[in-house]
């Protein structure tokens, strides 16, 4: 499928034919009435409407990094990008790119103090995050109660 459409200007002519086959093509694989918009405001984060939709990419442009369709009912096949899963490069754990590097780890140790001191081994578990959740809130819920703060009692 021909996407060169989604880098041309709003005003030409291709890129409202484009539009329009994009949505003629996501709406035709999805069958739904609400998919995620793919214009730079919304950035796929929002779910509307194909007329809304329609709107925002006519007023805000496509997503331009927005190339395969994966989340629109492109498969991997139709792409020219796609690649074998069995041919995943090899990393080297040796290498200090898959660790966090110790100014990272400083840096998210002084936003969360009650991260541990040693940087985390990737060969260990997950930290896991429910106890963390449960153990600040409940932390601050305890400073509020004690600070007699009527609105959790």
């Amino acid at each position: 499928m021909d996407k060169s459409w989604i880098t041309k200007s709003r005003l030409t002519q291709d890129y409202r034919i484009g539009v329009k086959g994009f949505l003629d093509f996501a709406f035709g694989k999805i069958k739904a009435d609400m998919l995620k918009c793919q214009c730079q405001r919304c950035c796929l984060a929002k779910f509307k409407s194909r007329v809304e939709i329609e709107g925002d990419l006519m007023c805000h442009g496509f997503l331009c990094t927005y190339t395969n369709w994966d989340l629109h009912g492109e498969d991997l096949e139709d792409t020219q990008q796609a690649f074998s899963l069995d041919h995943q490069p090899n990393v080297d754990q040796s290498d200090s790119s898959t660790f966090i590097d110790s100014s990272t780890f400083n840096l998210l140790a002084d936003i969360f103090p009650s991260m541990k001191s040693d940087p985390p081994n990737m060969d260990s578990d997950p930290p896991n995050i429910d106890q963390h959740v449960h153990l600040y809130f409940g932390k601050w819920l305890k400073r509020r109660i004690e600070k007699n703060d009527k609105r959790f009692i």
